[in-house]
């Protein structure tokens, strides 16, 4: 379990969808905004002053996070990611950062917004990291400005990836609970949706195909034994790629038996596809026999 408890009078924080992994301490004066996540072993301890944490930091595994008394607050605002090992004591990091592995920051540095701390590197006490950044070295020294396409690979992809790994770590650790499954699963197959464009092309594709046969079959064209198997190809790959997808991007789902009701959706899907393509066969043979 989690080391997550009061220490002189004050308690944790946390807000909504936050993971604390078994393992990691988080003790005292802290408050944390909505997705943010804690890996095994990391420490964060707001014991002689306070720690702020904006929405969806991700502290990873072994980081310390610590204060000073007087003035020595901790801050770190949205979007941040605190590295493997990284030490970060009583400072300000402002949102959208990155705190390389293993780097140091030491009391009333200020790393400026959409800033980089390289690996290994040592912040002194007091510095000032510029917005949009690179630092590195012992000390830490500016390197150059960072573009924007490196601000969106280093730092904003990291932190996409740790809010839906801690969305899903939370769903295999929660315990089960009563409740609609069904109700759970159409849930997570929304959330999923909304965050996923493939997921959205191939259903889209699916349903598609699958509807332009009934479509045909309905029609009552000549070609449609034809038009069904060939729709029915797509529309079989199509949603099982888009299930598959949901299964492993539907990780607001916190049900333990959504999983199995999304399988029997998938199943159901499959199933659908599989009779287009009976259907087509079925038609398309007695036409064919017909000729001979």
């Amino acid at each position: 379990m989690a080391d997550f408890r009061e220490w002189n009078g004050r308690r944790p924080v946390l807000g909504r969808n936050c993971h604390i992994e078994p393992g990691a301490s988080v003790v005292g004066d802290v408050t944390m905004g909505d997705g943010c996540s804690v890996w095994h072993a990391a420490s964060i301890r707001g014991d002689i002053n306070s720690i702020r944490l904006g929405r969806r930091v991700n502290i990873q595994e072994g980081a310390s996070l610590h204060v000073s008394a007087g003035d020595g607050r901790l801050e770190i605002g949205d979007d941040v990611t605190i590295g493997h090992n990284a030490t970060v004591h009583a400072c300000r990091i402002e949102g959208r950062a990155l705190i390389g592995m293993g780097a140091i920051l030491l009391d009333g540095c200020r790393i400026g917004r959409g800033a980089v701390v390289a690996a290994g590197a040592l912040v002194k006490q007091g510095c000032e990291v510029g917005g949009g950044e690179l630092w590195a070295g012992i000390p830490a020294r500016r390197v150059r400005a960072l573009a924007p396409g490196e601000q969106e690979r280093l730092i904003d992809q990291g932190v996409r990836v740790y809010e839906k790994l801690a969305l899903g770590r939370a769903e295999a650790l929660a315990p089960p609970r009563g409740g609609n499954p069904f109700r759970a699963a159409l849930s997570g197959l929304v959330a999923a949706f909304r965050t996923e464009r493939n997921l959205r092309i191939h259903a889209a594709a699916g349903v598609g195909a699958i509807a332009l046969g009934i479509w045909l079959g309905l029609s009552r064209m000549e070609w449609v034994a034809v038009a069904l198997c060939l729709a029915g190809v797509p529309a079989l790959e199509c949603a099982n790629t888009a299930l598959e997808a949901a299964v492993d991007l539907a990780s607001p789902v916190r049900h333990p038996l959504a999983r199995k009701a999304k399988d029997c959706a998938a199943a159901a899907v499959l199933l659908a596809a599989a009779g287009s393509l009976a259907v087509g066969a079925l038609v398309f043979l007695p036409k064919l026999l017909a000729r001979f």
